[in-house]
């Protein structure tokens, strides 16, 4: 089955054999706006615009597995729902979230544009939950609010509402990227930026403040106060682990997931993630007041431990962080994109020193490390989608907005860096060396709005964009045999 959203109003349902529409589901949500579709003055309005996930979960009432697909508004509504597609022919709604549900109606800070995409996940009280930021322009936002929403995947109920304020002002929690720091399967942690510029961290584990637990409650219903989600808090006594600022003190907003690394030091994890929005009509046009950057931040604290205060983590000159910088150049590409000159970028590969004394690991000396997206000049160019990774290597796509109607698109970066230091990578990530020599290119001109995608075909790796591809290659140290893991009959 293929399941798309669409903006006349449906979540469609089609055959991935035949093509034939098997259903199509149309959300509570925007009833009230259908009628604008025949409207004689039309203009144009979004409905079921957000990509569906579709997750496999447990249900321990029913004794059985379950698929479960998960739809989200974005520009359409403020509100997500969730269907039960085991066997497409019997679909059912499962349940829906939005402003005006039973489960929303009486928090202080209520759904907004569902423009974070959800993430299922099991918890460490054995249930299965959809975990989200609340969205843009939601009730309770514009005083600072923002807040994370558990909600059990199957019963629809809030579970648990993460509800933090940064400053006066428009706010919104984007989306989340969970993490599994013992590879047990069930999320310890989520991570997850706003529209301040705060990266706040939530901690999952359920369990005492100096280690998790993977025990159910053993009584106790579920969404009582003894569902094992009672020590569910805020990391770093409810502070942002980390707020971007740029250079101009201007706070940079976080509109899409981080990625989580492996710290080399294999000490917690390195939490990457870029800054810009492309939420809103006005979001058009590039503000090039100040540049955007993407970070990398030094996360210690992900075995269980408790923690207090988040560490002091500040950019500059006398910061803690490592800046990396840009260069311009151009470069041809070779193979299926032989003879195409890219605009291209070369980024530096400036050490991060961890460590003050390189044989210890007592005193900290970095925390992280940054680049501001200011090549060629402050062009307004920001990055608003999800990164993929390949091996050791990050690849990301930037977008550079264009209000001029009668222009080609927005303008797009696709780059490759070595997540542990912000840099160029030790390979060369793009097989575009004609005219470069053994340089190192680290990003080039790529695609349209849309994000990007990696795949494999007989030929190897490929990043494609919309209206765009380029043969990619990973790090050869990340080939071979990545992780094992035994299977036993019980």
């Amino acid at each position: 089955m293929v399941y798309v959203g669409g903006n006349a109003g449906m979540l469609h349902a089609f055959n991935a054999e035949t093509g034939v529409e098997e259903f199509a589901f149309v959300p509570t949500a925007v009833f009230p706006y259908l009628n604008k579709l025949t409207a004689k003055g039309y203009t144009h309005q979004y409905y079921v615009d957000g990509t569906p996930t579709v997750a496999d979960i447990y249900d321990k009432e029913k004794g059985k597995w379950r698929t479960i697909l998960v739809g989200t508004l974005r520009a359409g509504g403020k509100g997500l729902f969730a269907l039960d597609i085991t066997d497409p022919t019997e679909i059912s709604l499962l349940w829906e979230f939005h402003e005006y549900s039973a489960e929303a109606v009486d928090r202080a800070i209520k759904p907004g544009y569902s423009f974070p995409k959800p993430t299922v996940a099991r918890l460490h009280n054995g249930r299965w939950a959809v975990v989200t930021g609340n969205g843009y322009k939601g009730t309770g936002t514009n005083n600072g609010g923002a807040a994370l929403y558990v909600i059990d995947a199957i019963k629809g109920t809030l579970t648990k509402s993460f509800e933090v304020t940064g400053k006066i002002g428009e706010n919104g929690l984007s989306t989340p990227r969970l993490a599994d720091f013992d590879s047990d399967g069930v999320a310890d942690y989520a991570y997850a930026g706003d529209l301040q510029g705060n990266l706040w961290r939530f901690d999952l584990l359920g369990g005492s403040a100096t280690g998790p637990t993977t025990t159910p409650p053993s009584n106790g219903s579920y969404g009582s106060k003894n569902d094992g989600t009672s020590k569910f808090a805020v990391s770093y006594n409810g502070k942002p682990m980390f707020t971007a600022v740029a250079t101009s003190g201007d706070a940079q907003p976080i509109t899409s997931a981080p990625s989580l690394v492996r710290h080399p030091t294999r000490l917690g994890y390195l939490v990457v993630f870029g800054t810009g929005r492309y939420v809103e009509i006005g979001d058009k046009e590039p503000n090039k007041s100040y540049a955007q950057s993407l970070y990398g931040i030094w996360d210690t604290k992900t075995k269980g431990e408790g923690t207090n205060n988040p560490p002091s983590i500040t950019r500059g000159d006398d910061g803690n962080m490592t800046k990396q910088t840009f260069n311009e150049t151009d470069t041809t590409g070779k193979g299926e994109t032989s003879g195409i000159v890219r605009n291209a970028r070369i980024i530096s590969n400036n050490p991060v020193e961890w460590y003050t004394d390189f044989n210890s690991t007592k005193d900290i000396k970095k925390r992280g490390w940054y680049l501001d997206f200011d090549g060629g000049g402050k062009q307004g160019e920001i990055m608003v989608e999800d990164m993929r990774t390949l091996g050791n290597t990050l690849f990301l796509q930037t977008l550079i907005p264009n209000d001029d109607p009668c222009a080609n698109g927005a303008g797009n970066w696709l780059y490759a860096i070595n997540p542990f230091t912000g840099g160029k990578t030790l390979h060369h990530a793009f097989d575009t060396r004609g005219g470069t020599g053994d340089v190192i290119i680290s990003g080039i001109q790529f695609g349209s709005e849309g994000g990007v995608s990696l795949g494999q075909d007989e030929e190897g790796y490929k990043a494609f964009a919309p209206g765009d591809m380029e043969a990619i290659t990973p790090d050869p140290s990340s080939l071979g045999r990545q992780s094992w893991r035994m299977i036993q009959n019980p």
